[in-house]
C-alpha cells in the first residue's frame, strides 16, 4: 500500500485502508442499499468470465416476505449478475437441532431463545432477552465455577446437587411456559 500511496498520492476513499478490495464489489463497509450495489456490480460480470460473484446480505427471515426475496434476485438479472448469493440468517436450538430462523421461540420444540442462550453459554445475547433470568443464572454458573471447579469437585453435598437440577428445570420451565397462551405475563415487556 505504501508503494501505491507514494505512486498515486492519498486519494480519499481508495487509499484509506492498509488493504484493497478484490475485484469490483462494493467495500463492506459502504453504506449502500441492496439495488444500488445489485446496479454497481452487474455490469462487472460481463467483463470477468474468470469468474464472478455478487451478494448481498439480509438481516431477516426471507420465508416471511418472499416477494421481496424474489425482487431482489430479479434485480441481479436484470442487472447481468451471473452468479449472485443472498446471505441472511439460519440460526440452530441447540436442545433440539432445529435449524432455522427462530425467533422468541424454537418452533422445533418450544424453547425460548434464553434458555437456548444460556444452555449455549451466550450470555451476552440471553442477558439482552431477560436481564434478570440470565443474570441469576450467570450468578449462579460463576458461584459454581469458583467454589466447585478450582476443588475439582462439582456439587459437594447431596443439597447442592438438586438445587442445581432445581435450576436448570426452572429455566427450562420458564422458557416454555413464557410462550403458552395466559402466560405472557412472564416475557420481557418488549416481547409482550
Amino acid at each position: 500500500m505504501q508503494k501505491l500511496k507514494k505512486e498515486y498520492g492519498s486519494a480519499n476513499g481508495i487509499f484509506d485502508h492498509e488493504y484493497l478490495t478484490n475485484s469490483f464489489h462494493v467495500p463492506v463497509y459502504h453504506n449502500i442499499s441492496i439495488a444500488n450495489k445489485i446496479k454497481l456490480e452487474g455490469p462487472y460480470h460481463a467483463l470477468t468470465n474468470a469468474g464472478h460473484i455478487s451478494y448481498i446480505e439480509l438481516d431477516g427471515d426471507v420465508t416471511e416476505n418472499v416477494e421481496a426475496f424474489e425482487s431482489v434476485i430479479r434485480m441481479m438479472k436484470e442487472a447481468g449478475i451471473g452468479y449472485g448469493a443472498i446471505n441472511h440468517p439460519v440460526d440452530r436450538d441447540p436442545v433440539c437441532g432445529y435449524v432455522g430462523v427462530i425467533k422468541d421461540v424454537c418452533p422445533g420444540c418450544g424453547i425460548s431463545h434464553l434458555c437456548g442462550d444460556l444452555l449455549s453459554l451466550r450470555f451476552d445475547t440471553a442477558f439482552l432477552q431477560n436481564i434478570g433470568v440470565s443474570a441469576i443464572g450467570v450468578v449462579y454458573i460463576i458461584w459454581s465455577i469458583l467454589r466447585y471447579g478450582l476443588h475439582l469437585k462439582w456439587c459437594t453435598t447431596k443439597r447442592e446437587q438438586q438445587l442445581f437440577i432445581l435450576f436448570i428445570v426452572f429455566l427450562f420451565v420458564y422458557g416454555i411456559l413464557r410462550n403458552v397462551e395466559g402466560f405472557e405475563f412472564l416475557k420481557p415487556y418488549y416481547m409482550q
